[in-house]
C-alpha cells in the first residue's frame, strides 16, 4: 500500500478510494487459478458445504463444455441461508 486513499465529501457522505496497483489480480500481478480456487474456497466456507464448493469449481472450470448451464450452476442451489 503505497499511500494513503483519496477522500470526498459530499452531502454528509463519505467516499474513499484507494488502488494498489501492486495488488493481486490486476494486469501488471494476474491471480493463477490456484489463488482464485483458494479465494473462492475461503469465500464459500459457511455458504456452501465442501463438496458444493468443490463441484462448483469442477464444473465452472469446464464451462466450455456444459451442455447447460444449469449443470453449472446445480452446485450453488444449495447456498445455505
Amino acid at each position: 500500500m503505497s499511500e494513503a486513499p483519496d477522500l470526498t465529501i459530499s452531502q454528509q457522505l463519505a467516499r474513499a478510494t484507494f488502488v494498489d496497483d501492486n495488488g493481486v489480480g490486476t494486469p501488471q500481478n494476474p491471480i493463477t487459478q490456484d489463488e482464485l480456487i483458494e479465494k473462492f474456497l475461503h469465500n464459500a466456507q459457511g455458504v456452501l458445504d465442501d463438496a458444493a464448493a468443490h463441484a462448483a469449481i469442477d464444473r465452472i472450470l469446464d464451462l466450455d463444455r456444459a451442455a447447460d448451464l444449469r449443470e453449472v450452476f446445480a452446485p450453488l442451489s444449495g447456498l445455505r441461508r
